[in-house]
């Protein structure tokens, strides 16, 4: 788990004054620090395995020892989160349940596989009110919370969605698209191992496994010898000493390789094998990458566009969570998007400012308004002309700005590369008005 949930779940079980004291007087701040670690460390505060204890030794000092800055800051930033989470439902839990990889008993029923995702509920805590009595009689009151970070309101928000691109591929109407794309990113890796192989490149003194001779011999423009190119794989040294296979695609350079390379060649050449494969993916203002091209190409195709624009919704927002808790009776689930903001500076005292919160209600309202408007992905050119292996797209409802979209590589060229999703500022005001409308 993030450590900053830690902070989250302890101070979820301080009052208010103490709260907004501690988020303006240095004093104050340091004073709670403690209290949140036996706050935490209570058994108010539950898991499923050992996610509570590794957490809590992260966070408490060795003796003699302050706190340290990355630990204040993540408590600053969860003071935020935590009083902004007071706005919406204004008392003390009961009780804190921790997520992670392995679900408390208690809260397991609200865990849901689906829509390409393991964990759909991608509450981060969980946080239990007690019995309450309402129109429907009486029921659990629970409160799933989705964290997030970032140290000042001017910071970027962190991204709200991590998402292999052959998960909106998935279903046989979309078989052939995903061959045809698969086929695209194979010959284009292929021809990218094969220019690496030439004299004065990064693969020019391969030797282990295959050689950079038997590479140049073969055509990636066919398919056989391009899917022979891509699968190669080689013996890389770990840090450990011990070797592993991996992909060529994967490797950093020639230097981590086991019994193969030339040392007599430059080290730098030696090592930049990961960098050629970056550049290579690189696009610029005026014309897109051909491998993220074919991407491109893919989410524009009007079969598929909306497919891809709702799910991407679907995905980020969590707009049918609530259907897919439907059938749990006697529990009133709600769901909250939660971003603290807040940091400290080198005198320990805290800069906390107001939390950004969105309530699952509020954006489905907020989502409902825009219903009839098409959905549609504008690829940002500036964004993209970036010098990184990436594209940058906008998803629009009509002329809605929606979600600010990237498609990256994160390290793995083998696999599809990766959706990041933030909300816009302008969607965030549009959930501001859906909450308006429900509050009446």
């Amino acid at each position: 788990m993030e450590l900053s949930e830690a902070f989250y779940a302890g101070l979820s079980l301080v009052d208010d004054d103490s709260l907004k004291k501690a988020a303006t007087d240095k004093d104050a701040f340091v004073e709670l620090y403690d209290v949140v670690l036996k706050n935490f460390a209570s058994a108010r505060v539950k898991d499923a395995g050992s996610t509570k204890s590794q957490a809590l030794n992260a966070i408490t000092p060795k003796k003699g020892a302050e706190p340290t800055a990355k630990n204040y800051n993540d408590m600053a930033s969860m003071i935020s989160a935590v009083i902004g989470t007071r706005k919406k439902r204004p008392s003390i839990p009961q009780v804190v349940y921790l997520t992670g990889s392995k679900w408390p008993s208690e809260i397991d029923k609200f865990r849901i596989d689906g829509f390409g995702m393991k964990d759909y509920n991608s509450s981060d805590v969980i946080l239990y009110y007690g019995t309450q009595k309402g129109m429907f009689g009486a029921r659990d009151v629970y409160l799933g919370v989705s964290l997030k970070k970032k140290p000042s309101l001017a910071s970027e928000s962190p991204t709200m969605i991590n998402n292999s691109f052959n998960t909106f591929l998935a279903g046989p109407k979309l078989k052939k698209l995903e061959e045809k794309i698969n086929d695209v990113r194979i010959k284009f890796y292929a021809n990218v191992i094969k220019e690496a192989c030439l004299p004065g490149g990064p693969l020019a003194d391969l030797t282990n496994g295959t050689s950079a001779t038997e590479i140049l011999r073969l055509d990636p423009s066919k398919k056989s010898d391009a899917n022979k190119i891509f699968s190669l794989k080689v013996k890389r040294i770990k840090e450990n000493g011990k070797v592993e296979n991996i992909p060529l695609l994967n490797l950093k350079g020639t230097d981590e390789i086991a019994r193969g390379g030339n040392p007599r060649l430059p080290a730098k050449t030696r090592q930049d094998f990961r960098r050629f494969v970056n550049e290579k993916l690189y696009s610029s203002p005026s014309k897109i990458n051909p491998l993220f091209q074919s991407f491109v190409d893919a989410m524009n195709d009007p079969k598929i566009s909306n497919l891809i624009a709702d799910s991407l919704l679907n995905k980020t927002l969590k707009l049918k969570l609530y259907d897919s808790l439907d059938l749990y009776e006697g529990n009133d689930f709600e769901f909250l998007l939660v971003e603290g903001v807040g940091q400290i500076n080198r005198q320990t005292e805290p800069t906390i400012s107001s939390a950004n919160v969105s309530d699952l209600s509020s954006m489905m309202v907020a989502m409902l308004l825009l219903n009839e408007l098409p959905a549609s992905l504008v690829l940002d050119k500036q964004k993209t002309g970036t010098g990184a292996a990436r594209v940058n797209f906008t998803l629009l409802k009509g002329k809605y700005k929606i979600l600010d979209i990237v498609l990256r590589y994160k390290g793995n060229f083998t696999s599809m590369p990766q959706f990041l999703g933030t909300t816009t500022t302008e969607f965030k005001q549009l959930v501001k008005r859906g909450d308006k409308i429900l509050r009446g």
